[in-house]
């Protein structure tokens, strides 16, 4: 008699074979089970809940980030041994300006009020062979952009070698997360309950413009927000992100502290 293993040979019933099988054999040799870490039972347990309670929707916009390349050379030229604020610092920088600008999105929502935030603790979403990771960089909206740059540096590099403490999870207002440097032009992120909010940030690359004088190509970045529509209308999270594009298409406000610090 043979026994029939789903997507193995027939195994005949002889004792030397009840005896391997008995020992742990893997009948399925060419699969990798992988058993699930309690980080990734966490990631799908919210990713779930934020998918299947939150009432996402999406915006989508494009930037001009020619004047924002042109300052980033500038930076490095004037002091090489500085290293210049990168595309995504400028991009958290005046994403945290702009919650100052548009409270609703710097927002938690709860079952019976919504809390807006006086500061912008801005999450920055860190992928990790161990897992994602949203650490909080705090008080971003009154920090320059250089002194943004330092600051999200030195969190991913913690959050790299596993030195995070449950402190650094705590209090976000809202997240960032950028694929940009993987060639994706744009994406919908899910949103980080209970925020409110989340910016997905793509990659720079060359569109065509069209404008009175004609058509012309400029390097653009592709910014896509979702939001929880239970708190944010629509028209809340498209002014939240033309103030975005606005300090992206003129990036020296950026450079120096804001004044409301």
């Amino acid at each position: 008699m043979h026994i029939q293993q789903p997507g193995s040979r027939p195994v005949e019933n002889r004792p030397e074979g009840r005896a391997h099988q008995q020992q742990g054999a893997d009948p399925h040799p060419e699969l990798e089970r992988i058993v699930h870490t309690n980080m990734r039972k966490t990631i799908a347990r919210r990713l779930s809940e934020s998918k299947r309670t939150i009432p996402h929707f999406y915006l989508t916009m494009d930037c001009d980030v020619g004047a924002l390349a042109r300052l980033r050379t500038g930076m490095r030229e004037a002091d090489p041994t500085v290293r210049a604020p990168t595309v995504n610092d400028f991009v958290v920088c005046a994403a945290a300006r702009a919650l100052r600008r548009a409270p609703a999105l710097n927002a938690w929502w709860s079952e019976d009020a919504i809390i807006r935030h006086r500061e912008a603790n801005v999450c920055l979403a860190i992928g990790t062979e161990r897992g994602l990771f949203a650490p909080v960089l705090r008080q971003a909206d009154s920090l320059a952009v250089g002194d943004l740059s330092t600051a999200a540096r030195t969190l991913v590099e913690r959050t790299k070698a596993g030195r995070l403490t449950a402190a650094d999870y705590e209090g976000g207002t809202f997240t960032v997360s950028n694929l940009g440097m993987y060639g994706i032009r744009e994406f919908s992120a899910i949103i980080n309950p209970p925020q409110v909010g989340i910016l997905a940030v793509g990659a720079v690359g060359t569109r065509v413009q069209v404008d009175a004088q004609g058509w012309r190509p400029v390097e653009a970045l592709t910014l896509t927000l979702s939001a929880d529509h239970r708190a944010v209308d629509g028209t809340a999270a498209a002014r939240f992100l033309n103030e975005i594009r606005a300090m992206l298409e003129r990036p020296e406000s950026l450079v120096a502290a804001p004044a409301f610090r």
